[in-house]
């Protein structure tokens, strides 16, 4: 017989297990247990979502993508560029422009008294060529860029004028200039005189220098040969190159020819070559 009181002995008791909900309150301990609370879908999704504004905040994160160009600016004036890319080492060439070649002087004569050729006129100087390597730049920021004008040729007379000096071209941020590369100077004017042969004007200063120009030269009498105009100097490149001085005025059976105007110099460049991300 089974006494009901203590049950079958054969068969093992019945365990009864009672689950508690966890009270809410504002302890530490309490919160983690309603977070646990919540389905596991709903904490994935709040967790993609909240990875997703992180990386769209932050367009800087990550290498990008690789971005280079070459801006060539080399028309006179004066520009603002502004780069679109990020993390940006630039190697930007300055050059000033040339310096203007001087005029060369007139021929100066009388009959059966004097036949004086005119000098030439000097070279001018060449332009500076600065480069600055390995710069930094930062996207968005203004730069400006300024672009020398080559000095004009002087003109031509009995005493010539000098040729003008080249303008100077920069890379700047503000008021602050990253690089700067100075003009050449214009050459002088050749000049003549009643007592003697024309006398060539001195070739202007710049990197390098231009050359002077040539002297009259007496001939037979009643002639003379005009000086030859200075060459203008090169620094190397095509651009900011000096103007060629202007010929000397001669004299042919006394009769005297005027002279030339120097020719203008070369205006200089501002070349930027870049490369970064974007």
């Amino acid at each position: 017989m089974v006494d009901p009181a203590r049950g079958d002995p054969r068969r093992p008791e019945t365990l009864i297990v009672t689950l508690q909900t966890p009270t809410i309150s504002h302890s530490r301990t309490g919160y983690l247990h309603e977070i646990m609370r919540f389905p596991l879908s709903v904490l994935s999704l709040f967790a993609a979502a909240v990875a997703l504004i992180s990386c769209s905040s932050d367009d800087s994160s990550g290498p990008g993508q690789p971005a280079s160009g070459t801006e060539v600016y080399e028309t006179p004036g004066s520009y603002i560029w502004t780069p679109d890319a990020r993390d940006i080492t630039a190697k930007i060439t300055i050059i000033g422009a040339g310096g203007g070649g001087g005029g060369g002087a007139d021929g100066l004569a009388f009959t059966q008294s004097y036949a004086n050729a005119g000098g030439g006129g000097g070279g001018g100087g060449a332009g500076q060529a600065t480069v600055l390597d390995s710069l930094s730049l930062s996207k968005g920021t203004n730069y400006t860029v300024v672009v020398g004008s080559g000095g004009a040729g002087g003109a031509r007379g009995r005493s010539a004028f000098p040729g003008e000096k080249g303008g100077a071209s920069q890379f700047a941020v503000g008021t602050f200039v990253m690089g700067t590369a100075a003009g050449g100077f214009g050459g002088e004017g050749g000049s003549v005189s009643s007592t003697a042969q024309g006398v060539g004007g001195l070739g202007g200063g710049g990197f390098p220098a231009g050359v002077s120009g040539g002297n009259g030269v007496v001939g037979v009498p009643g002639e003379a040969t005009g000086g030859a105009g200075g060459y203008g100097a090169n620094n190397g490149t095509q651009y900011g190159t000096g103007g060629t001085g202007g010929a000397g005025g001669w004299v042919a059976a006394y009769t005297a020819q005027n002279g030339s105007a120097g020719l203008a110099g070369r205006s200089g460049i501002v070349k930027i070559e870049w490369s970064g991300y974007r």
